[in-house]
């Protein structure tokens, strides 16, 4: 079973790295093949059957997670805007059924159409911007279009176009974001009116009480008084847009990032929460206890508030993984049966891919899947002795052991992704860690969504409170030299060395050659980026859009011509594209900067 299950996911992710997705004619003769080779694998070979039946499962389940992604991408992908329906006028009726973005200039949303009044092929979601702006004329609205909110339904004219975004190594990639969304159109809106107010629905109902919570947290809480109360409404409802910019830089460089959105340990804590609560309670009803065991009800009743929570946090990846595994497991406790963790967390990730199957386009779903795979093998790998812990002060030392053996495993088990993602590493993180993860998930997480239920605005004032020495200790921690390390992107077999010395570092303590395998954890440590032989250069022209931006790299000099655009208050070329580059290639410092001129299209990312 297991086997099998791992197969399936492999089928599907192994579709994420061809440069192209197969049709479906080329789908099916694969499945065909492999149906062939099975038979012929059944009727010929010598191998024991039930060895034969294992292999033909296996690689069935293989081309049939082939061909569920390779379905699923055909069918988005023959929803596409015609090429001769670019910038024109086309006046569509839909629904907003997304918790707008804010932007610099206006409003970001998903808008899913109903009807098109156009000649031309509309796809059915499309991402829609509305600007604010009074100095651009054409663009300018009436006040009615100033305030989308979700759930409405609207007749819009707008202007659409392809997905499109840069193409660069190690950076950002908006076109699988999108594609991954389901967005197959981008566009801005001309003019617009509104319909009704409401549209019944399972999405527009989650995405009105959303903004609602948003709209809640902003009036007890304003920006102007408190600016940095936008992390308890990413807690809430997952708007990471919420958090100001430069509270992101201090999250990264002290590697808290996931304690700032909802993450699986957010999810777990309130399903337990409820679980304690409801199961005290209905133990104390002897009536109720007769016909439905208070464990069993205590479980029933955390699935419920995990999947209410989950839903209202925007069905992350993180948050999705968790509530499949809660959802496994409460079936188990359900039915009396014992179910591997391995295996739970396996059916979540087939779960998740079966959802969404291009996922793995993400870095958070890899991040995700192996922190909690870290966790379960630090756990089992561990030697538990048999005594009981007779003090406060043995059951305190067990914990510190148990916390600080769990935060040494995804520490050292993940920084081969970090480093391929992100060319960097968080070097105080074990120590901010230790303090934060306790604080927001014990204390500040469960004070906020206590909040969502209660309409108490004391308990956002108090959680807000409780941030704040928080995010003190944090800047600190940010502000320190050696606060965050960055390394060039590793190549794939250093990657593949360093996640296998990851893994051998954390087995049981007392197996021989353990302490070797720190010899494959320092390749990361060592690696070096692309040397440029003597008396050669090579220059690259990086995609930053309208604009230019040029690196010329020598045996031992870096130039770089031009800085690209501006893009806004918060986002410019050399933070999105110059930076993120140069770190991946192992670039720390450059020995000069050309700008042109002026123009912000070229000086626009100089700072």
């Amino acid at each position: 079973m297991s086997a099998t299950l791992i197969a399936f996911a492999l089928g599907i992710l192994g579709c994420q790295f061809l440069p192209e997705i197969p049709d479906g004619p080329w789908g099916w003769l694969t499945l065909g093949t492999v149906l062939l080779l099975g038979l012929l694998l059944t009727l010929r070979s010598r191998t024991p059957q039930p060895i034969r039946l294992r292999i033909f499962l296996i690689l069935l389940a293989f081309s049939a997670g082939a061909n569920y992604t390779c379905w699923r991408s055909s069918q988005l992908l023959s929803d596409t805007l015609p090429e001769a329906a670019m910038g024109r006028n086309i006046r569509i009726t839909g629904v907003v059924d997304s918790l707008p973005d804010r932007t610099a200039r206006g409003q970001r949303f998903q808008f899913l159409v109903e009807h098109v009044d156009s000649p031309f092929h509309v796809p059915e979601r499309l991402q829609l911007s509305v600007w604010h702006t009074q100095q651009d004329t054409e663009t300018a609205l009436d006040q009615s279009l100033r305030e989308v909110k979700a759930g409405e339904r609207w007749a819009l004219t707008v202007r659409l176009k392809r997905p499109h975004g840069l193409a660069n190594p190690h950076g950002y990639d908006i076109e699988a974001r999108l594609f991954e969304s389901g967005i197959r159109a981008t566009g801005y809106v001309k003019a617009g009116e509104r319909l009704d107010a409401f549209v019944p629905g399972v999405a527009t109902t989650i995405a009105v009480l959303r903004s609602r919570i948003r709209e809640r947290f902003e009036r007890v809480l304003p920006a102007e008084a408190f600016p940095d109360a936008g992390i308890l409404t990413a807690l809430a409802i997952g708007d990471q847009k919420a958090i100001p910019g430069s509270l992101w830089q201090v999250f990264a460089k002290t590697g808290t990032t996931h304690l700032m959105s909802i993450s699986g340990l957010h999810v777990t804590l309130f399903s337990g929460l409820v679980a304690l609560l409801v199961s005290f309670i209905w133990r104390r009803n002897p009536r109720w206890v007769s016909r439905f065991p208070a464990q069993k009800m205590g479980v029933f009743c955390g699935w419920f508030a995990a999947a209410f929570y989950t839903l209202i946090a925007g069905a992350g990846v993180p948050a999705l993984r968790t509530l499949f595994m809660l959802t496994v497991g409460a079936i188990a406790v359900l039915s009396g049966r014992h179910v591997s963790p391995f295996r739970i967390l396996l059916v979540a990730l087939v779960a998740v891919l079966l959802l969404d199957p291009w996922a793995g386009m993400s870095p958070g779903f890899w991040l995700s899947f192996v922190a909690v795979g870290l966790l379960l093998w630090a756990a089992l790998s561990e030697h538990v002795s048999s005594p009981e812990q007779r003090s406060l002060k043995q059951r305190l030392q067990h914990w510190l052991k148990t916390f600080g053996r769990t935060q040494w495993a995804v520490t050292i088990g993940t920084l081969p992704l970090l480093l391929l993602f992100f060319s960097q590493f968080s070097l105080v993180s074990p120590l901010t860690n230790a303090i934060a993860i306790p604080w927001v998930s014990a204390v500040v997480t469960p004070l906020t969504i206590l909040a969502l239920v209660i309409p108490w605005d004391g308990l956002l004032y108090l959680a807000n409170a409780l941030m704040t020495p928080l995010l003190v200790f944090l800047s600190w921690s940010a502000a320190l030299p050696l606060a965050i390390w960055h390394a060039p992107a590793p190549s794939p077999m250093v990657f593949a060395l360093a996640c296998l010395g990851a893994l051998w570092w954390l087995l049981p303590a007392g197996l021989p050659g353990r302490g070797l395998a720190i010899f494959l954890c320092l390749l990361l440590v060592f690696a070096q980026g692309e040397r440029i032989p003597e008396g050669q250069a090579r220059i690259d022209v990086l995609d930053v859009g309208q604009g230019l931006a040029v690196v010329v790299r020598t045996h031992q000099h870096v130039l770089l011509y031009d800085t690209g655009p501006y893009y806004s208050s918060v986002a410019d070329a050399g933070v999105r594209v110059i930076v993120p580059y140069l770190r991946a290639m192992g670039v720390d410092r450059l020995d000069g900067m050309v700008v042109t001129h002026r123009d912000t299209d070229h000086s626009g990312g100089a700072q």
